[in-house]
């Protein structure tokens, strides 16, 4: 009975050693013996994204494992999807990165270090592909994920001695990286985890308290262990402790946990760090395509990261004004004054590397759009993006007054009426830690956009001057 439960439990966790993959560069070999063929699990395409065929695979194993499409040998020469790797096409390696991407924007710690793997160019079919910023992302991105470093249950010590040796591994990889690194590109890396895990929600921006956390690791692990310059992360008690507050607001109650178990000398700390993450916004709008190879664009995930992102983006066919989408198109310089809306949508297509060169404007492209035109600088695009977010409307991440006022300031700082009047009523209605009520600040706003020709507030002063000279004239 008791040999029975144990190869039952066996092939339950045989998905776990998935962790041997290792990657090429990251790991020569686990301590299992010579003999590896007892801990293979052969890929599983039910994975792959619904529009992904994989190559064909081998023999299929255990249909439940949590590994999937990875042949996890404990090999260094490891390949993820065929022997005959070198007569693999070009699209085929697109679709395996693609994939991965996919998988790993969801937090899946194997899909991460391949990923890292790939931008290493380890093996030669991935030269077209190296980017050493992706790799030290997705390194960090490895590092921080808590699957790399909680306790999975029985068997744990076979499967940890590989995982603690791919950890290892990788930040000694992370490590050699960083060393090589501009300030400049060292805040690239911080920049996109940053967008990443907060585009995962509550348990992204607990990762990011943690990795901020100094009680913990220098990657949020439990053990405390830091290793000097390895981390493109300052650690900081006050960004910890926003973050979990952060988390917090969005009704994650382990982040609440967090945030009591600071010490009591942190009372301080609390009120500043409270008015730091109303203000706070993701550093990046949009991930980067443009990496530093031109062979694939770096795909931007978050939307399929975020829970009820689809019922805010079917908002924006809706909600958002067709000039609005078609403003975005020609500060983009792909619609001209008499150009043809659907040849224009197809240029943006093809400029984004979309799966779908068919010219449908779908509600994903339409963000990507103004998203793109106010991050190019276009003020009516920074405006309506501003307004999309105070309203929740036609974005991934949902309603954010903190968002909307960032891009109501951009586009004030350039003249816009109606975002110099957007922020007047902030200030007249008061946002807590954004822009606390303020009359006279209100006023102020609401003049300077009526000068700049908002009619809606022309017509208001207009109205009270007309009211203020009659009650003059009045004995």
């Amino acid at each position: 009975m008791q040999a029975g439960n144990s190869r039952r439990g066996a092939r339950r966790f045989a998905g776990r050693l998935a962790v041997c993959v290792l990657a090429s560069a990251f790991l020569v070999g686990c301590p299992f013996g010579d003999d590896h063929s007892a801990y293979q699990v052969q890929p599983v395409a039910q994975r792959y994204p619904a529009h992904i065929s994989p190559p064909p695979p081998p023999p299929p194993a255990d249909p439940h494992s949590p590994v999937g499409d990875r042949v996890t040998s404990c090999s260094h020469n490891y390949w993820p999807f065929s022997r005959d790797a070198a007569k693999e096409p070009s699209n085929a390696s697109e679709q395996r990165i693609e994939a991965l991407r996919k998988l790993a924007w969801r937090g899946d710690f194997f899909a991460q270090i391949e990923l890292a793997d790939v931008y290493h160019a380890s093996n030669s079919l991935d030269a077209p592909y190296r980017d050493h910023i992706e790799e030290a992302v997705w390194l960090t991105m490895a590092l921080s994920n808590p699957e790399g470093f909680e306790k999975m249950g029985s068997y744990e010590d076979l499967v940890e001695s590989c995982r603690h040796a791919s950890s290892r591994r990788a930040k000694e990889h992370l490590r050699d990286l960083m060393e090589k690194m501009s300030g400049e590109e060292i805040d690239k890396v911080r920049d996109r985890v940053t967008y990443i895990l907060d585009c995962r929600g509550p348990k992204g921006l607990i990762i990011l308290g943690r990795v901020y956390d100094r009680r913990f690791g220098d990657f949020g692990q439990p053990d405390r262990q830091k290793t000097p310059g390895a981390s493109p992360f300052q650690q900081s008690n006050v960004d910890a402790w926003m973050f979990y507050y952060l988390a917090a607001r969005e009704g994650d109650p382990i982040a609440q946990l967090y945030q009591n178990d600071f010490d009591a000398t942190v009372g301080e700390m609390e009120k500043f760090a409270a008015d730091k993450a109303m203000r706070w916004v993701s550093p990046l709008e949009i991930y980067p395509s443009d990496g530093e190879s031109s062979a694939l664009p770096l795909s931007d995930e978050c939307c399929d990261c975020f829970e009820g992102s689809n019922e805010s983006l079917d908002r924006i066919d809706r909600e958002v004004p067709g000039r609005v989408k078609e403003h975005a198109l020609r500060a983009l310089g792909f619609l001209g004054r008499t150009g043809n809306f659907h040849d224009a949508v197809r240029r943006l297509q093809i400029a984004l590397r979309d799966r779908f060169e068919d010219g449908r404007f779908s509600p994903r492209l339409q963000l990507r759009a103004v998203q793109l035109a106010a991050v190019a600088g276009s003020a009516d695009a920074q405006t309506a993006l501003g307004v999309m977010y105070a309203k929740g409307v036609g974005v991934c991440r949902g309603q954010s007054y903190a968002r909307a006022a960032y891009w109501f300031r951009r586009a004030a700082a350039q003249g816009s009426a109606p975002a110099i009047y957007a922020l007047s009523r902030y200030y007249d209605e008061g946002v807590d830690g954004i822009a606390p009520q303020n009359l006279d600040r209100s006023v102020t706003l609401a003049v300077a956009s009526a000068q700049a020709g908002f009619w809606p507030t022309r017509a208001e002063l207009a109205t009270l001057l007309a009211q203020g000279g009659k009650e003059a004239r009045e004995p």
